[in-house]
This record gives structure tokens, sequence and C-alpha cells, in this order.
């Protein structure tokens, strides 16, 4: 995948996180679509800084996820999108790779666009 396509991926991930997270317009680095785009490019052998290894990241990007899970579940949402989180927490366990963690991400942005 190419920088411009990973953006694009990314960005799905930052729109999630930020709703999650409640950040508005401003992403802080936890939220940043860069987070996931370094994991897709790390993947694809692309080296990036500050990053570790692709284990260390997809660790950290599978984490950060969790949370904003979690925070999503704090949200008045009705019980079938909060079942639908909850079973994303089990996906997210699952989860092996970047791709693994984007259809997470894209459920998760269904499940809570009550939110906006």
């Amino acid at each position: 995948m190419d920088d411009a396509n990973a953006y694009v991926t990314a960005s799905r991930y930052e729109t999630f996180m930020c709703r999650a997270l409640n950040c508005g317009s401003d992403p802080s680095d936890e939220t940043h679509l860069s987070v996931m785009k370094d994991l897709i490019l790390l993947e694809e052998g692309k080296p990036r800084l500050n990053r570790g290894s692709v284990e260390e990241h997809f660790k950290y990007v599978k984490k950060l996820i969790g949370k904003g899970l979690a925070y999503s579940l704090r949200y008045s949402l009705p019980s079938h999108e909060k079942d639908v989180l909850i079973k994303l927490q089990d996906q997210l366990d699952l989860a092996s790779n970047s791709g693994d963690l984007m259809a997470v991400i894209d459920s998760a942005i269904e499940a809570t666009d009550l939110l906006l």
C-alpha cells in the first residue's frame, strides 16, 4: 500500500479514536492517524522513525483501540450498539495485523454513529 492509501485507511482510525476519546478536531498523539499509518507501513517493511518493531507498535496500537472501545462503552448508546462494542473487544483480542484492527475500527465507527 502506498503512503496515500495508508493515509486514507488510517484516517478511519483517527475518526473512531477522536470520537471515542472526545478529542474533537485536534487529535492527540494517541488518536492521530499516523499511529495506524505507521503500523500499516511497518507491516510492509517500510521503516518508521520512533515506532520500534512491528510487534511492539502493533501491541501499542491494539492497546489504544482497546482504550477507545472501553471509552465508547461509557457513552449513552442503545444496548445493541453496546453489545457490538463488547463483541469488538473480543475480536480485538484475536487481531493479528493492521487489517484485523481496521475491521474492528470500521465496526466501531458504525456502532458509535449516534455519538455524532
